[in-house]
């Protein structure tokens, strides 16, 4: 489970504002990664943001890689096209959230 979602009991955990909010952020960042496909340095700058937030919160990449089978399996219905290479971009671009996030928390390790 994600760090801050540890202390609501799972029986709330699906009527939670904080989830709600989380979901609407989550969203809202993948929008931004969508729309930046095609400009290099705009993906960079948002992938950064992205794994900065998670890296202050305390996430990890494993964090980030235990969501994906869910994330897939919730995102299949959707799709007409369920494609051994849709599982593979979704995973490629968790990896490299997750590979982000953990490089910035090592690296804020060491300026501190």
């Amino acid at each position: 489970m994600w760090p801050q979602f540890r202390a609501i009991q799972d029986s709330a955990l699906v009527s939670s504002d904080q989830l709600r909010r989380h979901v609407q952020i989550y969203m809202k960042g993948l929008h931004n990664v969508i729309g930046a496909m095609d400009d290099e340095a705009e993906l960079t700058r948002i992938l950064r943001r992205i794994a900065d937030a998670h890296a202050r919160h305390g996430v990890h990449q494993f964090h980030v890689h235990n969501m994906l089978p869910e994330f897939v399996a919730v995102l299949y219905p959707c799709l007409h096209q369920r494609s051994p290479e849709v599982k593979k971009a979704w995973t490629t671009f968790f990896d490299v959230i997750g590979s982000l996030i953990d490089k910035l928390s090592h690296d804020r390790k060491w300026a501190e």
